[in-house]
Parts: structure tokens; C-alpha cells; sequence
């Protein structure tokens, strides 16, 4: 009985997992993490719908963000069928990755049938996805591009078909995320560094990489038709190098680590304004919107120009004091590894009554109600307490997946080296990128969250090797 209903798991899985991304849709549905960026993708939205007038541009921050998650909003405002869409390519990304790691003689079907249900059950990986945001589709899209890359490059002669396939995904996924353009350096590196430098390796990505970034061509037309510039990525990059140096508390840079840091604006109104001008805001006269807003007396941080310049000032201070950027990577270093991903706002379910203290202590009182004194709880609250140990399995689960990834890292790696399998290979590059963006750029949890289905496959890898040995060790004598 227990061998039929593991062979039935084994084929229709994925079943189970479009039944809880469809759930985790209905329970995230309310949320509103990094929702700040919203009317931005609107914003390029109208922009495309006007033909590309840059002047349909409500906050004049035209190259802000990619515009790939724009194109979602051109075609539809509802929230449902964007969470949709979203997770049916989670699902997809999914199961390319279970289907490649059964192909793969390195697994054993334990370990298989392991990261299936660990993919089922990972509540953190299908609320990633159940936000409105361009980071769900772009990782989709991302994991879509690395696993259907594997076939192309194990097969002789390649077959076109799935080289043109990853390098057209990839090239997507580049519209919606500007910072993967770095993955797909180290990427090549890493891939011509494992062949050893051999020709077929070099035309292949050749090949690749030219479809990929042929995906960019219009972007390119297109700032340079708003900012009379060719850009590769938006116009962010200035402000997230230079305020990630607010990673370490009491820098000696004095910047905070916030959108709206005073130092920042400081620097942008000096430049752009001028003290003299009667336009000119302190920054205690900012309010939320004005760093990414165009308007009299302001320079938007995410503007071209600003951009440049911001880029700039971070070099100019990492040049100025080298110990304290060291210290600043060694900080979010330790952060990306013990920092829980997004979890989902499963809780925003639960009528709470919100105070100025926030939504998460609000969170935090109900989980510490609930563990203290569950019955009480369940017979005030009902159902809510279902939503909260919901939201606690999310956050355990996320916590210690990511920990144990990170401590099995190098069990991982020594084994991927020695037996030279590129599935690890792909999976390892896409890990540490992401761990050298928050370590090197700017640490925020939920960037983690990109590859947090390739943590819970680098966890299963470890369980593996460390079963095998387990199983070479001598048993005692007696």
C-alpha cells in the first residue's frame, strides 16, 4: 500500500503543487511587501501604452524598473491573474528542475522523491511567488533558463532547440531583472573553467548569450528613445550600491540602509538643485515618494543622471575607507546566511488591530498568544490560528532550510567538483551569485528567495551524501 501510494506521488506531484500554490495564492493574497514599486511598473506601463511617450510618465522616472513586469499590467490590472500566471510558471520552473534531477544518474530515487515533496511542501517558495512583484517571474524564468540549458550542453551534437529555448527564457527573464546580466558572466566562466576551455563549450554559449541579449534590443531602443542613452538595466543601480552601504549600523559614511536615507538626498539635491535655489529641500522635508519622484526641488534617485552620479559616490567612498566596505560584505555576508527569505504575509488574514508599532509585531503578539496559550486562542480567534501556524510553519521551514543549505555548502561543492555533474554545477552558480549580490551589492532577506527551491535541492543533496557515508562506515566489531 505505502509503495503504491509513493509510485502515484512519484508521477502526479505536481499535482499536489499547483494545489498549494493555489492555496498559497488565496492566503498571500492580501499582501503588500515591496508594494512602494507598484505605480512605478504602472507608470512604464502607460508609457508603453502610449506609444512610448516618456511624457505618459506620472512620475518622470521612465527607465524605472525593467519592463518586463510592466507588460503584465498593459495587459491586465487584476491582481488574480497576474498571482496566476505567476505561479503556474513557479510550478513550471518546478517541475523542468524535478524532471532534470530525475534524469540525473548522480540522484538516487530516494532523494528524488526527497526534493519532491520538499518542493510540495516549501510554503516559502509558492508565497514568493503569490506577491505582486517582478522577482516571481523573472527566478521562474531564471530556473527555466538554467535547467533547459542542461540538455544543450550534455547532448552532441546540441539540439538547437533547447539552446535557442534556455537562451530566449534568459534573455526574458533580463527584462524583469537587471541584475542577472552578472550571472550570466560568472555563468559562462564557471561552465568554460568546468570543459576546461573546449570549443564546443565556447560556441554553444556564443551562441547562447548572442540569443539572450538579442531579447534586449528593444529595451535598448527604448531608453535610448526616453534618455537618449543605450542602457543594459534600469536606472536603479546608483542608489541600491550606495545605499547598501548601510548594511553596517554607524558606518562611517553615516548612510542608513532605506530607499529615503537623508545622505543620499542630500548629496542628490546639492548636485541637482543647488543650496542657493528657492526649490532646495532639507531632507527632513522628503516624504515617502520624493526618491524615486521627479518633481520641482527634487532629483529622482533612480533618474539616468542620478544613477551616474550615485555610482560615482559609491566608488568614491569604498576607494575612501576599503576596511569599512570589508566590514560592510562581512555583515551581509553573515546576514544572507542566517536572514529568513520572504515568507509570505499569510497573517494579513487575520483581522488585526494594526498600531504604530507595525504589522510584524502585530504578528509577533498573536504567535506569542497563540503558543502560550493555544486553546484560549483557538476559542477567541477560531480560524485564525490556523493563518498563524501557517505563517510559523513558513518562517521555520524558510529559516532552517536556508541554514542548513549554507552549512552543506561545501559538502556540495567538494562533490560537484569531483564528480564534475553539471546539474550541481548550475545549481552551486545560481546559490553563490545570489550570495555574492547580497554580500557585495546590498543584503535584504528577500533576496534569497530568488533560489530558494535550489537551497531545498542542495539540502537534499547533502542528505544524500551524508547517507552514503554513513553507509561506507565499518560496523563495529563485537
Amino acid at each position: 500500500m505505502i509503495r503504491r501510494c509513493l509510485h502515484i506521488f512519484d508521477r502526479f506531484w505536481w499535482l499536489a503543487a499547483c494545489l498549494h500554490a493555489g492555496l498559497t495564492v488565496w492566503l498571500n493574497y492580501l499582501a503588500q511587501y515591496e508594494h512602494g514599486h507598484i505605480p512605478y511598473y504602472k507608470d512604464v506601463a502607460r508609457v508603453i501604452a502610449a506609444g512610448f511617450d516618456p511624457a505618459a510618465a506620472v512620475h518622470h522616472v521612465p527607465t524605472f524598473p525593467m519592463w518586463g513586469y510592466a507588460f503584465f499590467f498593459v495587459a491586465t490590472q487584476s491582481r488574480t491573474v497576474i498571482l496566476i500566471v505567476q505561479e503556474l510558471l513557479a510550478v513550471a520552473a518546478t517541475w523542468l528542475v524535478v524532471r532534470q534531477v530525475e534524469r540525473d544518474q548522480y540522484f538516487a530515487a530516494n532523494t528524488v522523491r526527497l526534493f519532491k515533496a520538499a518542493a510540495v511542501a516549501s510554503t516559502p517558495w509558492w508565497a514568493f511567488h503569490a506577491n505582486i512583484w517582478a522577482a516571481a517571474p523573472a527566478a521562474s524564468l531564471g530556473l527555466l533558463a538554467l535547467f533547459s540549458l542542461l540538455p544543450a550542453l550534455q547532448a552532441r551534437p546540441s539540439p538547437l532547440r533547447w539552446l535557442v529555448a534556455s537562451a530566449a527564457l534568459f534573455g526574458l527573464a533580463l527584462n524583469f531583472r537587471s541584475d542577472y546580466h552578472l550571472l550570466a558572466v560568472g555563468l559562462w566562466l564557471i561552465l568554460l573553467f568546468s570543459y576546461r576551455f573546449r570549443l564546443f563549450i565556447v560556441g554553444r554559449m556564443l551562441v547562447w548569450c548572442a540569443v539572450a541579449y538579442a531579447l534586449l534590443i528593444p529595451w535598448l531602443l527604448y531608453t535610448k528613445h526616453v534618455t537618449g542613452h543605450c542602457l543594459l538595466s534600469s536606472t536603479n543601480g546608483g542608489a541600491t550600491l550606495f545605499t547598501g552601504l548601510g548594511t553596517l549600523p554607524n558606518n562611517r559614511w553615516g548612510i542608513q540602509l532605506q530607499d529615503h536615507d537623508p545622505l543620499l538626498h542630500t548629496l542628490l539635491a546639492d548636485r541637482f538643485v543647488g543650496r542657493n535655489s528657492p526649490l532646495y529641500k532639507t531632507p527632513k522635508e522628503y516624504t515617502w515618494p520624493d526618491q524615486w519622484t521627479a518633481f520641482p526641488g527634487a532629483m529622482s534617485s533612480v533618474d539616468w543622471r542620478a544613477d551616474q552620479f550615485l555610482k560615482a559616490e559609491f566608488r568614491r567612498r569604498v576607494t575612501e575607507y576599503p576596511g569599512e566596505f570589508v566590514r560592510k560584505c562581512a555583515r551581509a555576508f553573515y546576514l544572507s546566511i542566517i536572514s529568513a527569505g520572504y515568507t509570505g504575509e499569510i497573517y494579513r488574514h487575520v483581522p488585526f488591530e494594526y498600531d504604530a508599532t507595525g504589522e510584524t509585531d502585530a504578528f509577533a503578539t498573536a504567535r506569542k498568544d497563540l503558543l502560550r496559550s493555544p486553546f484560549r486562542f483557538v476559542a477567541r480567534r477560531g480560524w485564525d490560528a490556523a493563518y498563524v501556524l501557517i505563517q510559523i510553519y513558513a518562517s521555520v521551514a524558510n529559516r532552517v532550510t536556508i541554514v542548513l543549505s549554507f552549512i552543506a555548502l561545501p559538502l556540495v561543492i567538494a562533490s560537484a567538483l569531483r564528480r564534475r555533474n553539471l546539474l550541481l554545477v548550475l545549481m552551486l552558480t545560481a546559490i553563490l551569485f545570489q550570495l555574492a549580490m547580497t554580500t557585495l551589492v546590498m543584503q535584504q532577506a528577500r533576496f534569497t528567495s530568488n533560489v530558494y527551491l535550489l537551497h531545498v535541492l542542495n539540502v537534499c543533496c547533502a542528505v544524500q551524501l551524508c547517507a552514503r557515508v554513513n553507509r561506507r562506515q565499518p560496523k563495529p566489531m563485537g
